[in-house]
Parts: structure tokens; sequence; C-alpha cells
């Protein structure tokens, strides 16, 4: 739940009159908008409040058209509790480096939290891109562990993790370490040396494993007791000639 929106909740003065979003007091707005997504979440079947969250959403993340810091990430949140996921590449348009991009760090922290929750390819590749380029250590540390809670164990994001544990910030660092704990099950510590050479272990060892693509199935070669399906139905079971291993055919 939003900041402070339970103590209005409970004082019975968290409005979801949709005619705050427009209002010209940004705390106004801010307030509104946290209010009415929370009031979605609980009301999921209020198609009409969703819509309306949806759309002023869409638009306060915009800088453009909504100046004021907090009402922006407030967008930002709004997308995240209601998982708008058709909005993911806007919120990543927020996030990474170009023309759109936020100018606030709060505000692409608040993004990077959003696509943790949204997921799909265009979070995964913004999350990664963020972890190793933005300016922000506030924000890079953001982004390496949303990468966590997103679970992706693609070599591109274990690749942006272990780069970001040279990071000369020890809180990407710490959230490197911890989201490639999350992915791959193991804690390697800080050296990215140590982690890289371990899953190319891993990686080669999983290759070795792998069956010839052109084998077929194991399957007994026992007359008359396991069918062309491996089970032991005796309406579906191998005639003499099919069960017998190749090359047996002279014996019988």
């Amino acid at each position: 739940m939003f900041p402070c929106v339970s103590l209005l909740l409970l004082a019975g003065c968290c409005s979801t009159d949709p005619a705050g979003l427009t209002d010209p007091d940004p705390d106004v707005r801010r307030e509104r908008l946290a209010c009415m997504a929370d009031a979605a979440v609980k009301r999921p079947g209020e198609r009409e409040m969703i819509g309306q969250v949806r759309t002023a959403a869409l638009r306060v993340i915009d800088p453009s058209a909504e100046p004021h810091v907090s009402v922006r990430a407030t967008g930002h949140r709004a997308i995240e509790r209601l998982r708008l996921v058709d909005l993911g590449p806007a919120v990543a348009s927020r996030l990474v480096d170009g023309e759109g991009q936020d100018p606030s760090p709060l505000v692409r922290a608040a993004a990077a939290a959003a696509l943790g929750e949204l997921g799909g390819a265009d979070a995964v590749d913004a999350l990664r891109r963020t972890t190793l380029r933005d300016a922000s250590s506030e924000v890079r540390a953001a982004a390496a562990r949303e990468l966590g809670e997103l679970r992706d164990r693609t070599p591109g994001t274990s690749d942006a993790l272990i780069r970001a544990l040279r990071d000369e910030s020890g809180a990407v660092r710490l959230n490197a370490r911890r989201s490639l704990r999350q992915i791959h099950g193991a804690d390697l510590g800080f050296d990215p040396a140590t982690w890289s050479a371990w899953l190319d272990r891993r990686a080669a060892g999983a290759r070795a494993t792998e069956p010839a693509p052109d084998e077929p199935p194991s399957l007994p070669y026992e007359h008359g007791l396991y069918g062309p399906d491996g089970d032991d139905d005796p309406d579906d079971a191998w005639t003499d000639e099919e069960a017998a291993p190749p090359g047996d055919e002279g014996g019988r």
C-alpha cells in the first residue's frame, strides 16, 4: 500500500473522486492517484476506476506532462500496484538513458521497482542497462535488486550482475550479489571471476549431459510386455517383430 494511504483510509478521507487527478495542487493529485489505485486493487471488478487510474498514471509518468517528482513516482507505483503489464514499455522508457528518461533518480528508482513487478523482455532489458549505466548509484542498486526479483536466468542478466560486482557503490555490489544468489541458488561472494568461472563450468556440464539430438527414447525390449508408449497395456503391446532388438531377426 502507498505510504500514508492506510491512515487516510482509516480516517475516511482517502477520496476516490477522479476530479482530484487534475487538481492544481500536486499533493491532491498524488494522494488521489494513490487512493484510487489502492481502491482498485481491493475492488478489481471496478473496471471504470482501473481505467481512470491507468490513464492518469500513463499521463503523470511523463515529465513533460507532470512537473512534480512525487506525482510521477506515484504514477509508477500505481502501475506496479495494479500490475498494468501493457504499460511496461512506457515505464521502461522513463528508466533507461535516452530522450524519455526521467531526470529524477527518485522517479527512476520507482520505475525500476515497477518493472520488477511487471516483468517481460522490456523490463529485463531496461533493468540490465540501468544496473550498468545509470548515473545514480541508488537507481543502479534498485535495478540490480529487481533483476533478482525477476529470477531471469538468461546469460545476459547474469553477465550484467557480475559486471555490477565491480561497481564503485557498495549498495550496487551488495544487490548484485543478492540477485545472483536469488537467481542461481548459490552465494559465491563479490569476486566477478569466481562467478564467471562457476557459471562457465555449469554451462559446460549442462552441455555434456544433453542427449544426442537424434537419439531415440530408450524403451525395454521385453516381448509383449511394454507397448510403444512405455506402459504394460496388453492392448497396445509390441509385436515380436517390433520388440526384437535390431539385428536379432535371425534368432527367430
